[in-house]
């Protein structure tokens, strides 16, 4: 496309806005490495939470037990 006469001397934002406007379509997303690491670490959080939850429900459970044999 670049190599088209009409878009030879337009920068590659010129060349964005065209398509965007003639299309409609928005091509080229400027996803940084951290960007992706805070998704990664998002969708970490979110799986294992439900796991910790149980496990302090578990952990509160047996104490709770604990207590009203001892007392």
């Amino acid at each position: 496309m670049k190599n088209l006469p009409q878009f030879r001397d337009k920068s590659h934002e010129e060349f964005r806005q065209h398509i965007l406007k003639t299309k409609g379509v928005y091509i080229g997303s400027n996803i940084s490495g951290l960007q992706i690491g805070i998704i990664i670490v998002i969708l970490f959080v979110i799986i294992t939470s439900p796991l910790w939850i149980e496990k302090l429900t578990n952990w509160y459970n047996k104490r709770k037990e604990r207590k009203e044999m001892s007392g």
